[in-house]
């Protein structure tokens, strides 16, 4: 937050002060230039909206609630596992594309490098489901998913929320092909063992 202030203060700065200086000094300019800033800034890929952070505790309600008939302690929030989720989910919304590698080749293990995450980790990915109950059911439903929810070696957890509302169909699945629909609502959640 500190370094977007200071980037936007030197733009303030250098587009709105130093050419009033500069006419001052020449009152007839030779060219007007004139710059429009956007009065939105937009968040970083890893801060989550209110409403982020309450699917994302939905979600690991449900997960610990599963864990626990397995015997497995409960997992915790790691800022840094949720930084990594949240920006993969941004980058498949974002990119149209949904699958554990991004566009540029990044991997679950060099998005947990990326946030300075060293440990075992695991990946669950889900597009579509628009609640967590939803989203849980599909990976209890799919063993790969199932095996990193109940893998008791795991004791903290990351998870990434967002909709889409302008998400289109031709969505870039794993296999190549394109989906038919959009999918509004993209999941990333992200398991760990420090070392």
């Amino acid at each position: 937050m500190h370094r977007r202030f200071v980037v936007v203060t030197l733009c303030f700065i250098v587009c709105l002060v130093l050419p009033r200086l500069v006419v001052a000094q020449n009152p007839e300019p030779t060219a007007l230039i004139q710059i429009h800033l956007p009065l939105v800034m937009t968040p970083d890929a890893s801060i989550q909206t209110a409403e982020q952070q309450k699917m994302a505790k939905d979600l690991l309600v449900l997960v610990n609630a599963e864990r626990s008939t397995a015997g497995c302690g409960p997992v915790r929030f790691d800022e840094r596992l949720t930084t990594a989720s949240q920006g993969h989910s941004r980058s498949m919304a974002e990119e149209n594309y949904f699958g554990h590698v991004a566009p540029d080749g990044t991997t679950a293990r060099g998005r947990a490098d990326a946030v300075g995450y060293e440990g075992l980790i695991g990946e669950n990915i889900a597009a579509g489901q628009s609640t967590a109950e939803q989203v849980m059911q599909g990976w209890m439903n799919s063993a790969g998913h199932r095996d990193n929810i109940m893998n008791c070696r795991y004791t903290q957890i990351g998870i990434g929320y967002l909709y889409e509302s302008n998400d289109a169909p031709g969505i870039r699945m794993p296999s190549g092909e394109t989906s038919d629909w959009p999918f509004y609502h993209y999941w990333t959640q992200m398991f760990g063992m420090p070392e």
